[in-house]
Parts: structure tokens; sequence; C-alpha cells
């Protein structure tokens, strides 16, 4: 158990933590939803995968075997890169962080042992060395339209100053973090707090005790996974995973067409120049279906295969049932589909292609 779900779990009730150690809810589904809707949500990722490397030769080892161009990565500065095996498919999603002359390496939750065995597996001669250092930071994005409201409360005006990919040291009430800056696909802000897993707990208090007029929470799976869903931001494993590529997954912008060979490029590239991608991510609504299992096959009357739903979110209160899905090409022009079945059941839907 990481020590953020060790301080929720001794902050609210135990009930809020599955079987499996994740948080579910936080406070309650409604404050969750509020937040990420009108106003600020609290995630914690600190179960990501985080590897640290240095060396002479990080940036030119990791130019070789990752999609993005991170050759010319200033300090402080960060860069989203894939990593993709040779039929082009995704192993995962990285942050890129450089502190000086020292690199971190963030990655899916719960994928570290992936990332580090597909690092070292590459490493030839290169003065690189590598260390695994998941569960030592605490890692939190801040997400909702009040977002950049509420963390120039806390942090101050270097919120303005967080475009090009900056990364800046910050201090909040005595504990040093750094403050970071991602751009969804929907054009909205995330931001990322990072510290030492020591300072969790005083940095969380902190936090959820200076919300001032800000409608915030912590929150937890469901209502990330609705923020992911309105956002079209994939995730691993849901949409991240050996069954899909950048394309698929609206992750070409973390690809460079413009560096030399990696791993997994004369296929990305090849797709890129010959239009042969068979489906793309998409958020989609399926009336009448309130609880489903993802990952799981759509089909047009039971036999045509429409695409493979990923990621489900059902709010009773408000009767929401959206998701991301991989539809396949021949259905994107359609903004609806009838008689749809869902895996084996034989109740027919209907599908709505949002977007």
């Amino acid at each position: 158990m990481d020590i953020v779900t060790t301080y929720i779990k001794e902050k609210y009730n135990n009930h809020l933590i599955n079987d499996n150690n994740i948080v579910e809810i936080c406070s309650s589904i409604e404050e969750e939803l509020n937040s990420v809707k009108y106003g600020v949500g609290i995630y914690n990722r600190s179960e990501s995968a985080v590897i640290h490397l240095k060396g002479k030769d990080v940036l030119d080892f990791l130019q070789r075997i990752s999609t993005n161009d991170v050759s010319k990565l200033e300090p402080y500065h960060y860069v989203s890169t894939l990593f993709i095996n040779e039929k082009g498919r995704l192993i995962d999603r990285a942050i890129l962080i450089r502190a000086n002359d020292e690199f971190y390496l963030v990655g899916g939750k719960k994928n570290e042992a992936v990332i580090y065995r597909w690092l070292d597996r590459y490493i030839i001669a290169e003065d690189v060395i590598t260390e695994n250092k998941t569960g030592e930071y605490l890692i939190l994005d801040v997400i909702g339209p009040q977002a950049e409201s509420y963390l120039t409360l806390i942090c101050g005006r270097e919120v303005d100053d967080l475009d090009n990919n900056k990364m800046h040291e910050i201090v909040i009430d005595n504990t040093r973090s750094f403050l970071l800056k991602k751009t969804t696909a929907s054009g909205e802000s995330i931001y990322w707090i990072i510290t030492e897993a020591k300072f969790a707990e005083e940095l969380l208090d902190y936090l959820l005790s200076h919300k001032s007029v800000f409608d915030l929470s912590m929150v937890g799976e469901k209502a990330f996974d609705y923020y992911r869903v309105s956002n079209g931001v994939p995730k691993y494993p849901n949409e991240i995973n050996n069954s899909f590529n950048p394309h698929e997954a609206g992750l070409i912008n973390d690809v460079s067409f413009n560096k030399g060979c990696y791993i997994g490029q004369e296929i990305v590239a090849r797709l890129d120049t010959y239009d042969k991608v068979q489906k793309r991510i998409r958020k989609i609504k399926i009336d009448g279906v309130h609880d489903l299992q993802t990952p799981i096959e759509l089909f047009k009357k039971g036999k045509e295969l429409i695409g493979v739903l990923t990621t489900f979110v059902h709010v009773e209160k408000n009767n929401y049932s959206e998701g991301l899905a991989f539809i396949k090409t021949a259905f994107l022009s359609e903004t609806e589909i009838d008689e749809v079945k869902i895996g084996s059941d034989t109740t027919e839907v209907k599908l709505k292609i949002l977007e």
C-alpha cells in the first residue's frame, strides 16, 4: 500500500479502499465529480512507475529507444515520449523529467517492472545507470476548471510560467516540491505536484485544508476516469497497452518524425504514410447500460465488430454512461449506431460516437 493510500485510509473510512488497495472514493462520488467538473480535484498517481537514470549517455540512449525527440531536453524541463515494441504497439507512455544531469521517467501506474526490464534490455555499451524509484515520490494530478486559480493561491505566480514544458521548483508550506503542466487532447490543463514521499502527509494536509472558496476534494479512480473520458486522456493499461499503436491511441504528438531510428519506427511511419490506421480512440455514449467490465468488444447486429470499449463510466445520479473506445475507421463517420451488442450479451443498445 503506497503512502497516500495509507493516508487516505486513516483520514477517511476503510470502505473507501477496495480489495486491491485502490482508492475508489475519497469523499463521496458526487463531491468528487463536482470537483472535477466545476472545481478542483486532486488525484494520486504515486503508484506510477518512476525510473531514475544517470550517466553521460542517458539522452542518446532514450533517443534511440523511445519515440519523441529528447536530445535537446534542458534542465528543469520535461517531454512526453512513448515506448513501443517492434510491431509499433504501446508499452507505456512516460514523462521524461530532467533535473540538471539526472533524469526521471514517470510512466503508468504499477508498470515499473515492464519499463525497467525494457530499459535494461537495450542498454548495451552506453554509460547509463538505472534505478527503480517507484513509491519514493508523491505525485499528484491537480485537475478541473479551477485548478490554475487554486494553484495560484497555493504556489503564487509560478503557475503563469509553466509553458514550453518547464518544471518549477516551488515551496508549499516549507515543503520543497516541483510543479509542471501538461495539456490533454481537449486542451485542458493538468498540473503535477511532485515531492518526496516522506512529505506526503504534510503536503496533503496543507492542500486539503487551504481550499479557500474552491470546490476541492481528493478524487478516486471513478471520478478520474470521468475526467479522462471527458477530455480524451488515455491511461495504462486501459488504452496504453500492446493491443494499440500511437496513431490509434491519439498519442501521435509524442512521436517525432524528424529524428533518427527508434524501436518500432518503421511500422509507425508506414501507418502514417499510407493511412493504414484501422481504428481510433473516441469518446462514446451507450444508452441503457449501467455496468461493464472492460475491455469488451462492441458488435453491430451481433456480428460485425465495431471496436473495443476500454474505459466505461456510469454515474447513477445523472444516468450518465460514457466511455473511451477504439472504433474501427469504417464506423467513424457514423454518429449513432443502433442494434449494438456488447460482448456476449444479447441485449441490443444504441451507441453514440461523440468525438
